[in-house]
């Protein structure tokens, strides 16, 4: 069952909602296999109720009815008993009798947009839009996103950028505009701190994200630092990484390029940090035939030294 002043709108602009959407997006409260049998029972219901109950306001009765109904339409039942207790409420049926048929279509749905010279124009009908926002939050919704998902869009000014902003509002969602110029670096970092569980992404925009590169560390990781604490390296590629995540960090007295290899076998080190000269430095040690024989997935730190493809 549906709040009034909400199926006055839909009424009067003619839209159909779908009864997923709905109930995702808390209006209904109640969902009946036969609505006539279950109008029928509520009415009796009505009819049964003593006569002081019946003289109530319209709060009261919904309430009585609809016992889950605060916490569903307390808004909107409250606009429409304010709006019900107006003293010209009553000429609001017949004004809208009253209406010319040539006001039911509003906006600028027939105005001719001259193109010109304008370059990649994009215009939307105000009456298509909706459902293409509609169905769009459909697609949205079959992938998982909820009430407070952030969904991250990076396109170029297009309708279809601002169906997406439409449709991750109809679900609750946090819609995440980002330049669509950025790249590399700057990029991932915008990326890593919106945390959005979608990425909306123009097909001409694909090949920056994917020449990104992500490192993933796992709670199961044994991070190894042979560097002070009182560097950042130490403390945060190392210490804060491992408490996050509940992993293993392992600290070494010193660096020495001798028993770098060695510490990080006997540790069972997963992922190592570095800084300056020390890729330099163990890169330059004579190779042996244990050089490969270790767990190291990833290695991080700054600067990324030239020869990084051959190390």
């Amino acid at each position: 069952m549906m709040g009034l002043l909400k199926a006055k709108e839909l009424l009067l602009t003619g839209r159909l909602v779908d009864v997923d959407e709905v109930l995702k997006l808390g209006l209904l409260t109640e969902i009946s296999d036969d609505p006539k049998v279950r109008a029928l029972e509520l009415a009796r219901q009505l009819s049964e109720l003593p006569s002081v109950s019946l003289a109530s306001s319209k709060t009261a009765l919904e309430t009585t009815l609809f016992h889950n109904m605060k916490s569903c339409l307390k808004d909107e039942v409250e606009v429409a008993s304010h709006c019900f207790a107006q003293s010209d409420a009553a000429l609001g049926y017949p004004n809208f009798a009253a209406r010319k048929a040539t006001t039911a279509r509003l906006g600028h749905d027939t105005k001719d947009v001259a193109k010109g010279n304008i370059r990649d124009l994009s215009t939307a009908l105000s009456s298509s839009f909706d459902t293409a926002a509609v169905a769009l939050a459909g697609g949205l919704r079959k992938v998982d996103i909820a009430p407070g998902d952030r969904a991250l869009a990076m396109m170029e000014n297009s309708v279809e950028m601002a169906y997406s902003w439409m449709a991750v509002d109809r679900l609750g969602g946090i819609w995440v505009p980002i330049n669509p110029e950025l790249k590399s670096v700057t990029l991932k970092g915008v990326i890593t701190s919106a945390q959005p569980k979608l990425a909306i992404v123009d097909e001409a925009l694909l090949p920056e994200l994917h020449r990104l590169t992500w490192l993933i560390i796992f709670f199961s990781d044994v991070l190894y630092c042979p560097f002070p604490l009182f560097h950042l390296d130490a403390t945060a590629l190392a210490i804060i990484p491992a408490l996050l995540l509940g992993a293993v960090a392992v600290l070494s007295v010193r660096f020495s390029a001798s028993k770098f290899w060695d510490e990080i076998r006997i540790t069972e080190a997963t992922v190592y940090n570095y800084m300056g000269a020390t890729l330099a430095i163990t890169y330059k040690q004579q190779p042996n035939e244990r050089d490969r024989d270790h767990n190291v997935r990833p290695a991080w730190g700054i600067p990324l030294p030239s020869f990084v493809q051959e190390y």
